[in-house]
């Protein structure tokens, strides 16, 4: 067995001691009776497709923005009422309707008219236009019978449609897929993007560049546990509320990652 093997034996045998850290940390930065902001409450899938192919790379306040300049251009229902169930499928904006929409206007044309936005899925020479990729997402989910909101349950778990999400440019990582199923209502999900690599390694003081902890796996099962204390004391908590509140602290702060230990 190998160091970083026996390393990963021991902090999962100690576990418990990372939750309490975790858990006291979240309590002592964060607000754990917030709610969930409105994106998860879109009025159409379309809004959460966009929203999840934009959001990779870019800041939130950019990627509002280009589902904004979506909604209004088509004149389309931004939000649901807050907490209410998924809006009527006869009054949503399809898969079909935004793959129409792209099509008939054209990739570039739709992220410089319509998005107004042309940030591409990476700075590597295969890269796409997000614009392309918004289009390639939405073609797999109305292949596998996906049209709207209420179709969310066909996503979850099928293998075969995860696959040939991450077969797109800029989706390989499977953080885009998972925050598109929690903007569409999925509460189970956390993201193990960048902000709660760092927001866990100041909570639980991990070198992740030296025991590997960039993974996630540790996290992930960490957070589920911490998770289920927190639900003692805050009812209503989730892993799809907490990351929310997690990716909100982080984006305030100045100096963050205090570690200085996250390989992204």
């Amino acid at each position: 067995m190998n160091i970083l093997s026996k390393y990963k034996d021991f902090i999962f045998e100690n576990i418990e001691n990372d939750v309490d850290k975790f858990i006291k940390y979240c309590e002592d930065n964060i607000d754990l009776n917030h709610k969930l902001g409105p994106e998860y409450y879109y009025y159409s899938i379309t809004s959460a497709i966009i929203d999840a192919v934009y959001s990779l790379g870019i800041t939130y306040a950019q990627t509002k923005k280009v589902v904004e300049r979506y909604n209004e251009y088509y004149n389309l229902k931004m939000y649901r009422d807050y907490g209410s169930d998924f809006s009527p499928e006869s009054g949503q904006d399809s898969t079909t309707d935004l793959i129409e929409r792209i099509k008939e206007i054209g990739i570039d044309e739709i992220a410089v008219d319509v998005f107004k936005n042309r940030c591409r899925t990476s700075t590597h020479k295969s890269s796409i236009l997000k614009s392309e990729a918004v289009l390639m997402f939405a073609e797999v989910l109305k292949k596998y019978g996906v049209e709207y909101l209420q179709d969310i349950n066909k996503t979850i778990g099928n293998k075969d449609l995860e696959n040939e999400i991450r077969s797109i440019p800029g989706q390989t990582t499977r953080i885009s897929l998972e925050y598109f199923y929690m903007l569409t209502g999925y509460d189970y999900f956390v993201k193990i993007d960048r902000h709660m690599l760092r927001f866990f390694s100041d909570a639980v003081g991990y070198h992740s560049n030296k025991y590997g902890m960039e993974t996630g796996k540790y996290v992930v099962e960490t957070i589920k546990k911490a998770i289920k204390v927190l639900r003692i004391k805050y009812k209503h908590m989730t892993p799809r509320l907490l990351d929310h509140q997690l990716w909100l602290f982080q984006k305030t702060q100045k100096g963050y990652d205090k570690n200085k230990n996250v390989k992204i």
